[in-house]
């Protein structure tokens, strides 16, 4: 699997289900705003090539995490992103 592609992934159905990347600020997910996972994803796109593996993967994780938790995405999807990265 391919980090940066998975992220790029999560944010395009992301994308798809609400229309726009930028959640309503007040969404929050155990006190950590949904915009946080926003840009976690997006550095994960940037920093593909120059970031081991092993962090992205967490990124990543977390990230997805927050998304499924939220019920923004579910688990089932965020699978179907990380196998087509």
């Amino acid at each position: 699997m391919n980090p940066g592609i998975a992220a790029e992934n999560t944010l395009a159905l992301w994308f798809d289900r609400r229309g726009v990347y930028v959640p309503f600020p007040s969404q929050m997910v155990d006190g950590v705003g949904l915009c946080h996972a926003r840009w976690m994803l997006d550095t994960i796109r940037q920093e593909a090539t120059t970031w081991k593996n092993d962090k992205l993967n967490r990124w990543l994780g977390y990230a997805q995490g927050l998304l499924v938790v939220a019920r923004v995405l579910t688990l089932e999807e965020v699978k179907q992103c990380n196998l087509r990265a």
